[in-house]
């Protein structure tokens, strides 16, 4: 993948769904202590690199998933929500639906 000269990136993907953790053992006897579900808001890991910079492993949250503000791991941070956004062009006109960052 690749970005326009303005930084912009677009990509086709299958939609990921939420997930659970496991339930059961020591994180599940703690997060039902805790009052806590155990699910993971949907998300896609990323891996970004360019010249001159370190590798950056992170992971893009779609906006909308009902497990967005209540992540089993708290792993979701609000500059890492996204949203699917449907331009009447893209710059890569193979793709359908560009990423923009919230």
């Amino acid at each position: 993948m690749r970005t326009d000269a303005d930084g912009r990136f677009g990509y086709r993907a299958i939609v990921p769904v939420a997930y659970p953790i496991p339930g059961d053992g020591p994180v599940g006897e703690l997060l039902i202590r805790l009052g806590r579900h155990n699910m993971r808001p949907n998300h896609i890991h990323m891996m970004l690199e360019a010249p001159g910079y370190k590798k950056l492993v992170t992971s893009l949250y779609p906006s909308g998933d009902k497990y967005l503000f209540s992540d089993a791991v708290f792993g979701v941070k609000k500059s890492l929500i996204v949203v699917r956004m449907v331009p009447l062009s893209c710059f890569d006109s193979r793709l359908t639906a560009c990423l923009f960052r919230t």
